[in-house]
């Protein structure tokens, strides 16, 4: 017996602003040293059903910020940021654990 497999999106499941942050919480604990992993992560939260509603509630066009992530290169740092921002986050910076 054949076993069907559906694939995986992590962004499907995005739903809500508190369900986005908590995945970016995770995504910065496992992403270590490997600066890709967070930029996925906030390719795939631009791509959340949730984001619809934050974008639209303030007044932001997702379209056009989706489209400010080409293919080749990759999110850019501006563009985390603004995303951040839109769900009520900013970076830190904090020391290392000793």
């Amino acid at each position: 017996m054949a076993v069907e497999l559906t694939e995986w999106n992590s962004s499907d499941y995005l739903l809500t602003k508190e369900d986005i942050v908590s995945y970016l919480e995770i995504c910065f604990e496992d992403a270590g040293d490997d600066p890709e992993f967070i930029a996925l992560a906030f390719e795939n939260i631009l791509h959340a059903p949730g984001m619809s509603g934050i974008a639209r509630d303030a007044g932001l066009d997702l379209a056009a910020m989706r489209s400010l992530v080409p293919d080749e290169r990759g999110i850019s740092y501006r563009t985390m940021l603004a995303i951040a921002k839109l769900l009520g986050l900013k970076f830190r910076i904090e020391p290392l654990a000793a």
